[in-house]
């Protein structure tokens, strides 16, 4: 695992500095509720709050139980223009089993296997997180890796209960062999 500590910039207005771990790790295993669609760049945020917390609903009605970190992934965006539409996926650990067909009351289950990714954290919502973004992807090509073609964002403090400029979100981009 490497890692290391860089400063970036928080997005908030006061634009604050913070020195962030950052590294390469595996993710766990870990099976999700998910649900997809796609939005503008500048429409993400509301979208993630609106997917994820209608998807923690549907999770607990449908018999699952979700856990913390609640996240959503999005293609990486070619330009990081707010009219950019990019396919997003909310996600919801449960603690269930993926039921047979993928599918609980009307929820999808997957599992989601261990990944190689880098990842560094970021003070706000999605609006704003576009330099922690590039920083990451510097730090991984600093490490003679590539970056793979998806971005997670997984929320370390409740999305559902926290205002949006003091939401913690770490963000984790798959990594390859350079």
């Amino acid at each position: 695992m490497v890692s290391t500590t860089f400063g970036l910039a928080v997005a908030q207005p006061a634009a604050k500095k913070a020195a962030v771990r950052s590294g390469i790790k595996m993710t766990e295993a870990q099976v999700i509720a998910f649900s997809e669609g796609a939005a503008r760049l500048d429409d993400l945020q509301r979208i993630a709050q609106e997917a994820i917390t209608k998807l923690a609903q549907d999770a607990r009605a449908a018999g699952l139980t979700p856990l913390p970190q609640y996240g959503l992934e999005i293609d990486l965006p070619q330009t990081m223009d707010g009219s950019t539409m990019v396919a997003w996926e909310a996600r919801v650990p449960v603690v269930n089993e993926v039921p047979q067909g993928g599918n609980a009351g009307g929820v999808k289950v997957k599992a989601l296997e261990p990944t190689k990714v880098a990842y560094t954290f970021h003070q706000g919502g999605f609006e704003g997180a576009e330099l922690t973004l590039q920083l990451l992807i510097g730090y991984i090509m600093q490490n003679g890796q590539l970056p793979g073609q998806k971005i997670a964002f997984v929320a370390q403090t409740d999305p559902q209960t926290t205002k949006v400029e003091d939401l913690i979100l770490e963000l984790r981009v798959a990594v390859q062999a350079g």
